[in-house]
Order: C-alpha cells, then sequence, then structure tokens
C-alpha cells in the first residue's frame, strides 16, 4: 500500500510539473536566469526615467508565463519608470462581472491622486477567447451610449472616462499575431477606434518585422501562441514600448 501510496504521489507530481511548464514556462529556456529582472542593468539615460504609468491589462500584460514578469516590470528597472499595474488574467474589456477592465479601472480612479503620465491598455485576447460580442463604434462621445457589455463598448468606455479623467496620453496595444480570426477582428476595429479617439496604438499584430522571428526566436521568446518568456518580453516587446513611449509627448492634466 505504501507503495502505491508513493506511485501516485510521483504521478500527482509529475503532472503538476507538466502543466507548471505548459502554463507558466516554469523550466523555459526564455525564463532563464540570464533574463531575470534583477539582471538587468539600468539605463540612467533613459528618457522615461520618472515617469509614472498605469497599464490596464490581462495576462500578457502580468506576466503569466514568465513568473510574474513583463514588459511594465522591465520599464520599471531598466528605464526607471514607476508602474501601476491593474492587470488581472482571463478579464475582458467587454464588461463582465466584477473584474472586467472598465470597473478595475474606475475603483483605481477612486484610489489614485495625480494622472499618471502614460496610460496603456491592453487589447484582451480573452474578449476573442470568451466570445465576448466585438460590437459596432459609436457614433457618440458620451459614456451612457456605449454598450458596454461588447468589447468596442468596453473601450469606448475606457478611452472616455481617461479622457475625461485625466487627459493623458493613451497606448492601446494588441497581442502579436497568432492563429485567432476572432481577436483579428478586434484589431481590425481597434484600427478603426483610433481614427475617432486619436489615441496611440502599437499594433504588434500587423507588424510584419515585429512578427519576423525565426523559429528558434519564437521558441526562445514565446511559453505559448500568446504569451511571451522573460526573453520575449526583454528583447522583442520592451524596445517597442521604449520607442512609442519616448515618441508620446506627456499631455496629462495637472502634471
Amino acid at each position: 500500500m505504501k507503495v502505491l501510496f508513493i506511485a501516485i504521489g510521483i504521478i500527482i507530481a509529475a503532472a503538476l510539473l507538466a502543466v507548471l511548464r505548459v502554463f507558466f514556462g516554469l523550466g523555459h529556456p526564455g525564463n532563464a536566469a540570464p533574463y531575470a529582472l534583477r539582471r538587468q542593468p539600468r539605463r540612467e539615460n533613459s528618457p522615461l526615467r520618472g515617469k509614472t504609468i498605469l497599464c490596464l491589462g490581462s495576462s500578457i500584460s502580468s506576466g503569466f508565463s514568465s513568473g510574474g514578469v513583463s514588459f511594465l516590470d522591465y520599464l520599471g528597472r531598466i528605464d526607471g519608470c514607476r508602474i501601476i499595474q491593474e492587470t488581472v488574467s482571463a478579464t475582458t474589456l467587454a464588461d463582465r462581472g466584477h473584474y472586467s477592465y472598465l470597473k478595475r479601472l474606475r475603483r483605481r480612479m477612486a484610489r489614485m491622486g495625480q494622472p499618471p503620465d502614460y496610460f496603456i491598455c491592453q487589447l484582451s485576447t480573452n474578449d476573442a477567447t470568451f466570445r465576448s460580442v466585438p460590437g459596432k463604434i459609436s457614433r457618440s462621445r458620451s459614456p451612457e451610449d456605449f454598450d458596454v457589455s461588447t468589447t468596442v463598448g468596453g473601450i469606448e468606455a475606457v478611452l472616455a472616462t481617461v479622457r475625461e479623467t485625466w487627459d493623458c496620453p493613451v497606448i492601446f496595444y494588441t497581442a502579436a499575431r497568432y492563429d485567432n480570426p476572432r481577436y483579428h477582428k478586434l484589431v481590425n476595429l481597434l484600427v478603426e477606434l483610433r481614427e475617432k479617439w486619436d489615441f496611440t496604438l502599437l499594433d504588434l499584430w500587423h507588424d510584419p518585422a515585429f512578427n519576423g522571428l525565426s523559429p528558434e526566436e519564437r521558441r526562445l521568446y514565446m511559453n505559448d501562441a500568446i504569451h511571451p518568456t522573460k526573453a520575449g518580453y526583454l528583447r522583442w516587446w520592451l524596445p517597442q514600448f521604449e520607442r512609442v513611449l519616448a515618441e508620446t509627448p506627456v499631455t496629462a492634466k495637472n502634471k
């Protein structure tokens, strides 16, 4: 009987380890020691040093498969930014539940004093995964006219809320390209929304140079089709965010 319990324990441990490897990137080469946050040198002359960045997002922004380290943490460590993370895995821009993007943004705003220098928002892949209704772009700019049960309505409500409260630079970003037509449709809707709301769009989905990785780079930089490793955030994603932030002037209210 004792041998049986030991065997069952080994099987359970092996299964748990496999789950940690597949979903959280444990043991992935892209999460190896050279990419550890504490090992990265600080860039003392960074133009972003001292800037406050609030990011609203889900698992990509929180570093789901990289030990909780994402491009945000590298911006804090390397560029000296003050990072405020409103990042919760499996959440949507469509206003579904207590942890939707919009509800978290409103709760965060109630706790903040000074506005951030930059507001970054992730186009959530969960809206595609959980089949949120995409919705349509409203002709209005009034929050009460947006159907926040849809992804587009949620996006417009976020944009209107940030503009009215802080009027700071808004940077929306997409995931890198992966095989999901539903998400592709949301990316295209976001491109259309940029024309209406005039925000900065870091469109990683449509960027051929960004997505033109070699097979070896892709294996190192990605844990799965959606989530980067530490190496991916550091070497692949971080330069994109550093560039777009440096090119965006600070205009927040009360700054």
